[in-house]
This record gives C-alpha cells, structure tokens and sequence, in this order.
C-alpha cells in the first residue's frame, strides 16, 4: 500500500476518535451545567419549534414550565411526593417485532404461490431456449 493512503486512513480514525471524544465531554459538560446544586431539571418534552414543557426541581418543589422564544411561564406547582412516573402500558414495538410480523402474514400468500411459479418455470425456460435459437440462426 501506498504511505499517503495509510497516513489519510489514520488521520481518519484519529478524527473519528476525537469527534467522539469530543461529544462525550460536552455531554457530560452540559450536564453539570444544567443540574446545579439547587435546581434539577427532570424532563423536558418539545412541543414545538420552538415551544416546550419543562419539569423543574427546586428543593421539595417541582414546577411545570411552559417556554417559548419570547417567555417562559409557570404552569403549575406540585410537591416532589405528588410527582409520579408514568408507566408506558403500551409500548412501541421495534422494527424487528413489526417486519416479523409482517412476514408471518405473508407466508401463507408466499406458499400458495409457490405451486404456480413452479408452473411457470418450464414455460419460461421453454421461452429462452427458443429466444437462444433465434440468435443463433442469425
């Protein structure tokens, strides 16, 4: 192999590394930021481009915010033993739950098929060893 190409895959990995280095210490940066030692933020849901719901712990408060662009207002005010998690009943399946399913579906369409291309198949080998001959004749 030729030295540049070794040196550019290198260079390469050496930025992969970085770059994903990198990430790590300013998601962990941001983090502390973000949680001081008085104020914790719990959860933030977005609503919109630029509208979103912000669940905020102070002390044993835990305050609903709405924030906007231009504000950011108290929606309401609960105590920390009044805040519960939701548990999700209905949860999403993942792409290899539905394509399995998907398939399982189709399996019965798929094995009453099969009889049919089967007797399709010597038709279009007939098809070809004639379109073969033809070219041959010419």
């Amino acid at each position: 192999m030729d030295a540049s190409l070794i040196f550019s895959i290198f260079v390469v990995i050496i930025m992969i590394f970085l770059a994903y280095w990198g990430t790590k210490w300013i998601s962990l940066r941001y983090k502390h930021i973000s949680n001081g030692k008085y104020i914790k933020v719990l959860e933030r849901t977005i609503i919109s481009q630029d509208k979103h719901l912000v669940l905020i712990q102070l002390g044993e408060k835990v305050y609903l915010l709405g924030v906007t662009g231009q504000n950011v207002e108290t929606i309401c005010t609960l105590d920390k033993d009044d805040l519960h998690e939701f548990k999700n009943t209905e949860s999403t399946p993942d792409f290899n739950t539905i394509f399995r399913d998907l398939v399982k579906k189709q399996i019965p369409f798929i094995k009453k098929q099969i009889p049919l291309i089967k007797k399709q198949i010597p038709f279009l080998k007939n098809r070809n060893s004639d379109k073969s001959k033809e070219n041959d004749e010419l």
